[in-house]
């Protein structure tokens, strides 16, 4: 069995940071991993805590990752959340993205889907809007 959660995530961090749509929403110094700067302006996406099992077939070993990013926007309405989500979605979903592993192994495909997601005002926040869309990455 092989654990790639941490090679999931670091290519969702790629690939967001490298995909024009989402940059034109959110600069790129604001796409964040799992952590994020203290009081940092918006609007900025994190990395959510990710849910990782053990992905086993016959002679296939690796894992897979659910995946939730989040977005946060401050605005009269939820549209710039929802428009920061949806570039989410059309960076990744559908998407099988080869990754080389430096490690004898050679290369790991990572095939992404989104499964959901939610639009809401912030509870602790008046006029911030918080966004999330789930998505399931099989690594193998």
């Amino acid at each position: 069995m092989a654990d790639f959660s941490l090679l999931t995530r670091e290519t969702v961090m790629q690939e967001l940071r490298a995909f024009a749509p989402l940059l034109a929403l959110v600069p790129v110094e604001r796409i964040f991993g799992m952590t994020q700067v203290e009081d940092c302006p918006y609007p900025f996406t994190r990395y959510g805590v990710p849910i990782i099992t053990a992905y086993n077939a016959s002679c296939i070993a690796g894992s897979a990752t659910e995946i939730t990013l989040h977005a946060f926007h401050e605005g009269d309405s939820e549209d710039a959340v929802t428009d920061i989500c949806a570039q989410f979605v059309a960076c990744l979903d559908s998407r099988h993205i080869p990754v080389a592993v430096p490690e004898a192994i050679g290369e790991v495909n990572i095939c992404f889907r989104w499964t959901g997601g939610q639009t809401m005002m912030d509870p602790l926040e008046s006029r911030v809007w918080h966004g999330f869309r789930i998505f399931e990455a099989e690594a193998i």
